[in-house]
């Protein structure tokens, strides 16, 4: 079974890549062109790049992070997404 690509969804995919190419050189990711995803994940196959020659597909950020390598990087990335923009101390 599948189900269409939220544009949430669709709109954090791009906000990641907007950040992934801003903190570390040579990486990149392709938006997904198909918009279908299956049940129980949040975003489609996508396409990962190191210097423009494509690395895997991934199906999420998450899951490019950990295939760069780079635990800082994503340790920097959950901090982004988990930290509360209300919260004057963060």
């Amino acid at each position: 079974m599948v189900r269409f690509l939220s544009p949430v969804a669709l709109s954090h995919l791009e906000a990641f890549r907007y950040w992934l190419r801003g903190a570390v050189e040579d990486w990149d990711i392709a938006l997904p062109k198909d918009e279908v995803v299956e049940v129980g994940k949040e975003y489609p196959f996508f396409q990962l790049y190191q210097r423009g020659v494509p690395v895997g597909l991934v199906d999420s950020p998450i899951a490019a992070l950990e295939r760069i390598g780079d635990s800082k990087l994503l340790e920097e990335y959950l901090r982004i997404v988990t930290e509360d923009p209300d919260d004057p101390v963060a």
